[in-house]
């Protein structure tokens, strides 16, 4: 495990926390999650994969996708309006992660 991995860990670890809270209804639960997806957009956005392949570039794409779902998702979680709109954000964003996790080959994962 790289250094820069504790990184990525504690954004997952603050979004779970944060939507934890939230089904609990914790009143700061929005910005739990909020500063935890700010992390992990962040660390997308700065330790990305750097390569000419097509099919690692366009996965790449999909996880900024997803990191910029789970902005929204923190972002829909403090306005509340629509109520529970947060939790389809957030499970696409999931859905995403999944997906790309499936498909990203096995040697830029290491």
């Amino acid at each position: 495990m790289k250094n820069n991995d504790w990184l990525f860990i504690l954004g997952a670890l603050l979004v779970i926390i944060g939507v934890l809270s939230k089904i609990i209804d914790y009143s700061f639960a929005p910005y739990i999650t909020g500063v935890g997806a700010i992390i992990v957009f962040a660390f997308r956005m700065f330790f990305s994969v750097k390569s000419n392949d097509f099919k690692i570039k366009r996965l790449t794409r999909i996880q900024f996708i997803s990191s910029c779902l789970l902005i929204i998702g923190s972002y829909l979680m403090y306005s509340n309006n629509p109520p529970n709109s947060w939790a389809l954000a957030l499970f696409l964003a999931a859905a995403l992660d999944i997906i790309v996790m499936w498909r990203m080959p096995a040697e830029t994962q290491k």
